[in-house]
């Protein structure tokens, strides 16, 4: 007999420019304290910085939401790629 796993409640998580929302949170807000370096005045020196530092948080963020090899890791119980069976 086949075992049945209730999956009820499943669903998608909602993604913000490849985000979840915590990643996206997280980068949003350390990319407004990186632009409030510029309170001080602009210098090319700064706006490098800032880009940079934008830049870095943004992907890593993305890379660590997307990776599966970490999801894995976390959670004991795969989750489905597919919902039916019927192919």
């Amino acid at each position: 007999m086949r075992k049945v796993k209730n999956l009820k409640g499943y669903r998608q998580r909602p993604t913000i420019y490849g985000l979840n929302t915590t990643g996206f949170l997280v980068t949003a807000i350390i990319s407004i304290l990186a632009l409030l370096t510029f309170l001080g005045g602009f210098t090319i020196k700064k706006i490098i910085v800032v880009t940079l530092v934008i830049a870095v948080t943004y992907f890593t963020a993305l890379l660590l939401t997307n990776n599966s090899t970490i999801k894995e890791w976390l959670f004991d119980e795969k989750l489905p790629e597919k919902f039916s069976d019927d192919e």
